[in-house]
């Protein structure tokens, strides 16, 4: 009796292992297409690849630049700012233009930012893009619910 309630022990405790490495090696599932949750962003988002669901603030750091595809959706989760400190190439056509908007309309998103730009970045571009449901609504950043400005280098 004492032996099998040990390899009942022993098998129930290599089926959690099992089960947990298994878990845990396996990506997690999730209804976004292409989920970005990383701070800094940069290179090519591109059409095969929307919608990107952005998932806290992102930044484009000094010296990169992020390119936008025609046709790009980007949706915004929760209330969060996307801060340009190197280059934007948002850059639709008049058939497929890149839409940024926010996942829940009453909540928004805080739009995006032109913070700190070097001179030695080249311009951000915005052509044929729409913005809705920006919100600057916070006591500390209260402008630019789609796009505010802030060049000082």
């Amino acid at each position: 009796m004492k032996r099998n309630a040990i390899l009942i022990m022993i098998i129930t405790i290599l089926l959690t292992l099992l089960i947990g490495c298994k878990n845990s090696t396996e990506p997690e599932e999730t209804n976004d297409p292409n989920p970005i949750n990383t701070k800094e962003v940069s290179g090519t988002w591109t059409i095969a690849d929307s919608p990107y669901q952005i998932n806290e603030k992102i930044t484009i750091p000094d010296g990169e630049t992020l390119t936008i595809e025609p046709g790009v959706k980007v949706i915004f989760t929760g209330h969060y700012k996307f801060i340009v400190k190197g280059r934007l190439l948002a850059i639709g056509t008049e058939q497929d233009t890149i839409v940024f908007t926010g996942e829940d309309e009453s909540k928004g998103w805080h739009g995006i930012k032109l913070l700190d730009i070097s001179s030695s970045n080249d311009s951000t571009v915005f052509e044929y893009c729409v913005f809705q449901h920006g919100k600057a609504n916070t006591s500390s950043d209260r402008y630019g619910g789609a796009i505010n400005s802030n060049i000082n280098k």
